[in-house]
């Protein structure tokens, strides 16, 4: 197996199956299938959009493609980083610690990108012109990554 995630409906007891997969026009896929319980006569179809490393949130990372790259997630340090105020209305202020500087994302949580930009140590975003709701802040410092949610009021 290269790459699995499991996505559970109800139990480890009830079924769920893999109807077709299809590869989208960002390189993605999108994968149908439906579940039901064995305690209920009902079924749920379902539907996930991944992208080309299968991962279906942006701030996920596959580690087909870090142990491709030769990059060990699992043994690095994290980011030291918080974003205030959260609610925020007009700017999200960011700091890093330890002098660090790095790229950012704002996605919405459907995964589409609102605002990007570079970071240093103590940084204001202006996300007054956003949409009030919840949105994902993604932090790229060299090779590590990191995500925190905050709300636009």
């Amino acid at each position: 197996t290269i790459w699995m995630h499991r996505l559970y409906y109800e139990s480890l007891y009830s079924g769920q199956y893999l109807r077709d997969i299809a590869l989208s026009p960002d390189g993605g896929f999108i994968l149908v299938g439906d579940a039901s319980s064995y305690n209920r006569p009902t079924q749920d179809i379902w539907v996930v959009k991944v992208d080309s490393n299968g991962c279906y949130t942006p701030s996920c990372h596959s580690r087909v493609y870090d142990i491709r790259l030769g990059i060990n997630r699992l043994n690095q340090e994290p980011i030291k980083w918080k974003i205030y105020p959260n609610p925020t209305s007009d700017f999200l202020r960011v700091e890093l610690a330890d002098n660090e500087a790095g790229l950012y994302q704002i996605t919405s949580l459907e995964g589409k990108v609102v605002i990007e930009g570079g970071l240093n140590e103590l940084s204001d975003i202006d996300v007054s012109m956003l949409s009030n709701a919840m949105y994902e802040l993604v932090l790229r410092v060299g090779s590590r990554t990191e995500s925190k949610l905050f709300y636009k009021k």
